[in-house]
């Protein structure tokens, strides 16, 4: 679609290093032609010959869309879980512009071409933001970043008459050493070939460490950016302790589990000192028949937030000390880089997608189901109140969510290689 050029100014404008009085000038593909500081946007204005649409958000931060690499859209297969729309819907009212799609849970999984084509199809003409797609290798491959560490039938046993709508009980039987074992071998492939290495949702701080140590024992010519070797944490472990869940409250169950204050808090020192490189929702809904069962071993694994990582970091990073610039480091720049897509995505930049948020980093607003877009409301954030309130969110300058309401049809597309 062929637009007039758009000129996009914020008093706050961020962008990777800083924060400054400016704007953003975007051509008539979405694509963003130059960024401007203040003075450079008076002297455009003045000598231009042409109509220039300026669109000013004033007082408002202006930041690079959200990319959320890590997102569970079920359908085909698996619809009244979630769907393409109401995902990305929930996207769009959330300040993210891309998702890339898990392989699971939908049916077929995406485990080839031919699924993923099927996947594909259902995905075309209903998303109101762009859309990527992990592939999974083997089909049969069980492996989620935690390797069972065979307990014996004793211990089992004693799992078993331990009151299961504790969520200790479940937390036990998931202890951080799963996820050790998980680094454990990922560290033998790495020592034996150059590949890259991406650890998903990691929730035990006890990974981290050992990850950048690994990644600091890495040749630094290998031309992969953080060498290769890299992890994403999600925001319910940097949001939630084991110590706050309250008994038979499912909704908080998720794989890896949220693990107690103190490794919250590791969690967060290692996000400052830059060993962790991404955060991302790994939201994963399912129907209430299956989630809502306060035996917390019998209830499907996975938490719901897509539409709110961007308020639910903000609202932690700011508390603790951080600025703007750790939104686009950690929740744009991060995951695009992850995906190969730091050409088109996550960062404002001249030839990169004119991908944009209005964000207000100072108003609060309490989450409640009425606001909630994705497909089933239930969430262990209801009630929370967030700081940071996303205005308007434009894909690839085109408006596409403004104070509430999705705006026009579904101009999305889907991230593919023509074949």
């Amino acid at each position: 679609m062929v637009l007039s050029r758009q000129l996009f100014l914020s008093k706050r404008l961020v962008v990777e290093d800083k924060v400054f009085d400016g704007g953003i000038l975007v051509n008539s593909y979405g694509v963003i032609e130059r960024v401007l500081e203040r003075k450079e946007v008076s002297r455009l204005l003045d000598e231009s010959g042409e109509n220039i649409k300026v669109v000013d958000g004033g007082d408002l931060a202006l930041i690079a869309g959200i990319v959320d690499s890590h997102v569970h859209i079920n359908e085909p297969g698996r619809t009244a879980w979630e769907g393409f729309q109401t995902a990305t819907k929930a996207a769009a009212a959330g300040g993210i512009t891309t998702i890339i799609d898990m392989p699971l849970n939908s049916i077929p999984p995406t485990t080839s071409l031919e699924n993923l084509k099927i996947k594909a199809t259902a995905a075309k003409g209903n998303v109101f933001v762009d859309v990527g797609f992990w592939g999974g290798v083997i089909p049969q491959n069980h492996f989620h970043a935690e390797i069972d560490c065979a307990y014996d039938q004793g211990h089992k046993e004693k799992m078993r008459k331990k009151d299961l709508e504790e969520y200790h009980t479940f937390l036990e039987s998931r202890p951080a050493s799963m996820e050790l074992e998980a680094f454990n071998l990922i560290k033998k492939f790495v020592k034996k070939h150059n590949v890259r290495v991406h650890i998903v949702h990691v929730s035990s701080a006890e990974i981290i460490p050992l990850l950048h140590a690994l990644r600091r024992a890495r040749s630094e010519n290998n031309g992969f950016w953080r060498n290769g070797i890299t992890a994403e944490t999600c925001h319910h472990y940097l949001t939630f302790s084991a110590e706050q869940i309250p008994k038979g409250h499912s909704e908080f169950k998720c794989a890896p589990p949220i693990r107690d204050k103190n490794n919250q808090e590791k969690l967060w020192d290692f996000l400052l000192e830059d060993k962790i490189d991404l955060i991302v929702s790994d939201h994963s809904p399912c129907t209430p028949d299956l989630k809502c069962n306060k035996n917390l071993m019998e209830a499907w694994g996975g938490i719901s937030s897509v539409q709110f990582g961007l308020s639910l970091f903000w609202t932690a990073a700011e508390a603790r000390g951080l600025d703007l610039t750790s939104i686009s480091k950690y929740l744009s720049s991060g995951p695009a880089h992850l995906c190969s897509i730091q050409h088109k995505k996550g960062a404002i930049k001249p030839g990169l997608d004119a991908d944009l948020v209005f964000f207000d980093p100072e108003a609060e607003f309490v989450i409640t189901t009425d606001i909630i877009r994705h497909k089933n409301k239930l969430t262990p954030y209801l009630n929370m109140k967030l700081k940071g309130v996303v205005k308007e969110t434009y894909l690839r300058g085109q408006l596409i969510y403004r104070d509430g309401n999705v705006i026009g049809q579904p101009i999305g597309e889907l991230l593919l290689k023509e074949s």
